[in-house]
């Protein structure tokens, strides 16, 4: 694995959870749209309580699943963190950190370092070889 596939586990973990959280709104959204409908086996009316049940087992479901990714997030975080901070040059730490700790736009990270865009790129590949050169042993580890 990569200096920068390492680092963009983090931004797609983040969205990971991001989505997940659009849909456990939906998800409850949903719950308190329930409405009796007619059995179709001809017994009356199933109960909203019956129809609740499974979209609150549902719910509990993806709670879960969401703890779970912020657990990873926040783990992943810290790790990535300590390593960016192992590198030697303050500069290329702030570029690392603030794109991928911090999850900023380029324009974010060139405004932050008082600089441009093209140069906050030349500086994250110069951030990526270091970060590569220091931890390629590590970054090889299946991490699954």
């Amino acid at each position: 694995m990569t200096a920068k596939q390492y680092l963009r586990q983090l931004r797609r973990l983040d969205l990971t959870i991001k989505a997940k959280l659009v849909q456990l709104d939906e998800l409850r959204s949903l719950a308190l749209k329930i409405t009796p409908s007619p059995d179709p086996a001809g017994g009356g009316r199933k109960t909203n309580a019956d129809r609740i049940c499974g979209i609150v087992a549902k719910l509990i479901d993806l709670e879960r699943d969401i703890d779970k990714a912020i657990d990873r997030l926040i783990d992943l975080k810290k790790e990535a963190a300590e390593m960016i901070d192992g590198l030697d040059d303050d500069l290329l730490r702030l570029v690392l950190t603030h794109r991928y700790i911090n999850g900023r736009t380029w324009c974010e990270v060139a405004y932050e370092l008082g600089c441009t865009p093209q140069w906050a790129h030349k500086l994250h590949a110069r951030a990526l070889t270091e970060f590569e050169q220091k931890y390629g042993a590590v970054l090889t580890v299946d991490r699954s």
